[in-house]
């Protein structure tokens, strides 16, 4: 039987992981995506950018003009792609005479950080959305994402988040509800916003 390469070797490893990697992936749960949503990217750095929308319908009695409005725009903010990656090198020895299973578990452990990477990045929003230190958790003024006082495109206020922290009781999931419904939209109208999930940490799961 003719001995193995060096590149044969790599060839033979590679669709080994490859496929307990793909089997790992498709098996292992990603708990952020029960509350927030994803979409595909189709440049290394996109941009976005806010509309008012119309404020509101103004009267008008018969024959007279239509009152104009106007549609204020925020300043854009962009986002670069943040390529992640992950290397194990392997003597040529390890390969050919390995014995004890080892390289079956490779491709499970890749996939598996893979998806802790997914996890860690969807829930770095909630832990930093209260502070201004990462620019990419901030909005278009470079506010923090959660605030007493966010300022709307049509010059008014709104706020995301309480004066006074509550805790997790019922009093204060009441309040949370209160203050979710009287959130506004950047043209002063309630934004009719319904709470469907909760989540906390850990600790504070029961």
């Amino acid at each position: 039987m003719p001995e193995i390469t060096v590149g044969q070797a790599a060839l033979a490893l590679e669709l080994g992981i490859s496929q307990f990697y793909k089997e790992t992936l498709e098996a292992t749960q990603e708990t952020w995506q029960a509350w927030l949503s994803s979409r595909p990217i189709e440049r290394y750095t996109d941009y976005e950018a806010l509309a008012s929308g119309i404020g509101p319908v103004a009267s008008k009695p018969p024959g007279s003009p239509f009152q104009t409005d106007t549609i204020y725009l925020s300043p854009r903010k962009g986002y670069t792609v943040k390529p992640y990656g992950i290397a194990l090198v392997l003597q040529h020895e390890v390969v050919k005479w390995e014995w004890y299973g080892i390289y079956e578990p490779l491709g499970r452990s890749l996939a598996r950080a893979a998806r802790n990477r997914y996890e860690v990045d969807a829930y770095a929003i909630f832990n930093r959305a209260f502070d201004t230190s990462d620019a990419v958790y901030t909005d278009y003024r470079g506010d923090a994402l959660c605030a007493t006082s966010h300022t709307r495109l049509d010059g008014g206020t709104w706020s995301n988040r309480p004066t006074t922290d509550v805790t997790i009781s019922m009093d204060g999931l009441e309040t949370g509800w209160e203050d979710l419904r009287r959130l506004r939209t950047h043209r002063g109208f309630y934004q009719n916003a319904k709470p469907i999930k909760l989540v906390v940490p850990v600790e504070l799961y029961w």
